[in-house]
This record gives structure tokens, sequence and C-alpha cells, in this order.
């Protein structure tokens, strides 16, 4: 989420991880998968939708689910995250993390003005090009 206050001398923003959007994208997912009951994901995504006017820019980062598995494998072996060095199991089924990727591809087609960033790309190319989409 990204906002603006025109009354100080210099830009302030405010960028939201795991907002609005990634609720709708879990919430479908879920909802495909069964774990979740039609009338309350429609309630659910009702009430989502209703709060979206409020993201200034949403950004989108997404990764295959290939370099999202090597990317955690990496992490763990070298120990740089303590949420990964933790008897949680990595996702085996490729094709759950595929389905999440497409769920979330979707958004685009249902909630215009998202920005879709291939996090594929290094950090270096990522930065660059949410600095382009803010105009920074």
């Amino acid at each position: 989420m990204l906002k603006y206050y025109e009354n100080q001398t210099e830009v302030d923003y405010l960028i939201y991880d795991r907002g609005f959007y990634d609720r709708l994208a879990l919430s479908t997912a879920d909802y495909e998968r069964g774990s979740l009951e039609e009338p309350f994901k429609n309630e659910f995504v009702g009430n989502l939708e209703g709060k979206l006017a409020t993201v200034d820019v949403p950004l989108l980062l997404l990764v295959d689910p290939e370099t999202s598995l090597a990317r955690k494998e990496i992490q763990i072996r070298e120990g740089l995250h303590e949420y990964f060095t933790t008897n949680i199991p990595l996702p085996k089924d490729i094709g759950w993390l595929q389905h999440l990727y497409d769920v979330y591809s979707s958004l685009k087609e249902k909630y215009h003005g998202i920005h879709i960033i291939d996090s594929k790309k290094t950090k270096e190319e990522v930065h660059q090009e949410v600095v382009n989409i803010l105009n920074l």
C-alpha cells in the first residue's frame, strides 16, 4: 500500500506486505481445495473488495514454484531465516504451489491496476522495477 502525504516536504510511502490482495488469493485457493465454504468465502471476498480502494498502487511480486523452493532450500542451508530453520517441512506438492501461483496471477484479470513484478529477477532488478512503477 502506498500513501503520499502532500503537507510534508518529503514523500512518505507505506508498503504493506500480505494485504487485501493476498487474502483474496488465499481465500480463493482455500475455497478451491475445499477448506472454505462458499457463503463464507463470498462474504469475506465482498468485505475485502470494499477495502481495495485504500490501496493506491498494488504491487504483486510473483515467483514461480521452482524458484521459490530453490530459494527456501538456500535459506535453510545457509541459516538465513529462522522460520525455515524450524521443523516446518518444505511443500512437496509442486502442483499446489503452481495452483497458488496461478491464483495470484489471475488477480490482475479481476482487479485492475495491479502491477505484477516477476520476482525471479535479482533483488536489484525487482527494486528497480518497483522504483519505476512508483516514479521515485
